[in-house]
């Protein structure tokens, strides 16, 4: 049912996707993993209350990183929850 509701929303994640692909490219975060990292990861938090955990490796793609990068951006941060929020489904 995740994965079907990251499709749903992919149109989020497309926005946010080349939003950072463009930053990393002008060069505002040179070398930043976090930065564009961040971002998407808090777009996400944001369209579905939680980061879905197949999200990981289409941010990892998506910013040229790691899975191992962008998951210890994810763990890192407290902020991020790794499950819907109570109540949703």
């Amino acid at each position: 049912m995740a994965n079907n509701h990251l499709t749903e929303n992919a149109d989020v994640i497309s926005l946010r996707t080349m939003e950072c692909r463009a930053r990393r490219r002008d060069h505002q975060w040179p070398g930043d993993v976090e930065g564009g990292t961040l971002v998407i990861l808090h777009a996400l938090q944001e369209a579905f209350g939680y980061v879905p955990e197949p999200a990981i490796p289409m941010v990892a793609s998506a910013l040229n990183l790691s899975r191992a990068e962008v998951h210890g951006v994810f763990t890192f941060y407290h902020d991020f929850a790794t499950s819907p929020p109570a109540g949703t489904s």
